[in-house]
């Protein structure tokens, strides 16, 4: 019976999807309809349907996170929320469209901005926009190695040098968890900046093909690599190279079946190959547990511990600021849940968050309150910004912006980021920041013609 409704619920949430995106079509993928491939489908729909079937019990698998720790009760109410998270999601996002679009056709609408040609920003060469992304590149690099500075190592070179397992979990939770620097320059300017500057500039290398744009892009490539694999996590990386392809979709307008398929083929043998290389799993179970059922857990787990073990978090789980005012520390619930799963690998510094769709934040902060408001909530603010970004101009900075949002907008992980979007906006802020400043130096040393 769950595998006839959990197909059901996916085909009518296909439909709203559709419905409020205007087109699922693969060829021509929009930030609402990875949201539907990638975190509702792959990331979340087929783990919580194993996990609510009991999968693990009937086939003796052993799910980490599950197995044994989670009830049927859990597993159950999981499945529950998921589903309905499916339904009313897109309905919020429909919701949007009614109230700031009305006659706004936006099947329509997204065919026009992705078949329109690309076009410079302010002048043919683009020499300030050039000026002050070399500037932005060099604050990024400061940033990337003030991390590093303050981690005291490069992690990437401990994994390449044959390091045993614990010291690398070690490494990964010092450098995530334990970092004693400024987080703010690490996750904003380090990581987030640099990854927008490389999309922008990948943009640029495909409208200018040579030249200044494409060496600055190669750069900032590196800088990325480095960036993202400051604390040894592999997926980012692979999103990245996912997200220079969504750059190519939306330039072009368009990309062959053919080559979606290769690029997709690629990064999901590379992630096997690469958990089976340095962690040692069968390749088979490095796809199927780590990307499917791992995603998952947090959903379940969540359930079982929240309010039995563990209180709801409430607004202390949002941010610093909400907690001050609460006159309570932080509390970030993918940590507290491996507090309370392996409070070992706590202690010994090898754990870091445990994660699921955002409905499962969403009861951990809030119970039933939270998990029905929740998705109303944040497909309504999605939309808001897929509007927002469709009624701009098709450059390559508002590509390269695209681009970003549609591999790093949260909805595998925390509803903390829709509650209190200080990322959000500051992404969007630092691209206007970066127009503002071009057009200034264009007026006042006439870079117009350059």
């Amino acid at each position: 019976m769950i595998y006839l409704i959990s197909l059901f619920v996916l085909v009518l949430s296909a439909i709203l999807f559709k419905m409020s995106a205007g087109t699922l079509d693969f060829k021509r993928m929009n930030l609402v309809s990875i949201i539907f491939y990638k975190d509702f489908v792959l990331m979340t729909f087929f783990g919580v349907l194993l996990i609510a079937t009991s999968f693990d019990i009937y086939s003796n698998e052993y799910f980490w996170g599950i197995t044994g720790h989670v009830s049927e009760q859990s597993r159950y109410y999981g499945w529950l929320s998921t589903m309905y998270t499916f339904l009313v999601f897109p309905i919020g996002m429909i919701l949007a469209n009614f109230i700031f679009l009305r006659k706004f056709d936006i099947k329509k609408d997204i065919k026009k901005y992705f078949f329109s040609p690309t076009l410079p920003f302010i002048s043919l060469k683009e020499s300030s926009i050039f000026f002050v992304l070399v500037c932005a590149l060099i604050v990024s690099t400061l940033a990337i190695l003030y991390v590093f500075a303050m981690i005291g190592k490069i992690p990437i070179l401990y994994l390449f040098s044959g390091a045993d397992a614990l010291f690398l979990g070690q490494l990964r939770g010092d450098a995530k968890i334990g970092f004693s620097g400024i987080v703010a320059i690490r996750d904003i300017i380090a990581i987030n900046f640099t990854l927008l500057l490389s999309l922008i500039l990948y943009a640029y290398k495909l409208y200018y093909k040579k030249g200044k744009f494409k060496l600055l892009f190669y750069y900032s490539f590196i800088l990325v690599i480095l960036a993202l694999t400051y604390n040894l996590e592999k997926s980012p990386i692979f999103f990245y190279i996912f997200g220079l392809l969504i750059v190519r979709i939306i330039f072009y307008g368009y990309v062959s079946i053919g080559k979606l398929i290769f690029t997709a083929l690629i990064m999901m043998i590379g992630v096997a190959l690469f958990l089976s290389f340095f962690v040692g799993e069968d390749i088979l179970k490095a796809l199927l547990f780590r990307v499917l059922v791992g995603q998952s857990v947090a959903i379940f787990q969540g359930f079982e511990y929240f309010p039995n073990v563990h209180e709801f978090l409430g607004w202390s789980g949002i941010s610093k600021l909400f907690a001050s005012l609460s006159g309570e520390d932080l509390k970030i619930s993918g940590r507290i849940l491996f507090e309370i799963y392996n409070p070992r690998a706590v202690e010994i510094g090898t754990a870091g968050y445990i994660v699921g769709l955002f409905n499962a934040e969403a009861w951990m902060l809030f119970g039933f309150l939270g998990v029905l408001l929740a998705p109303l909530y944040v497909g309504f603010f999605v939309q808001i910004l897929h509007i927002f970004l469709l009624k701009n101009k098709k450059t390559p900075i508002f590509i390269g912006l695209y681009a970003y949002f549609c591999i790093k907008l949260p909805l595998s992980g925390t509803i903390a980021t829709f509650l209190y979007p200080t990322l959000i906006i500051s992404v969007i802020v630092f691209v206007w920041l970066i127009i503002i400043t071009a057009k200034i130096l264009n007026q006042k040393y006439n870079w117009r013609k350059y």
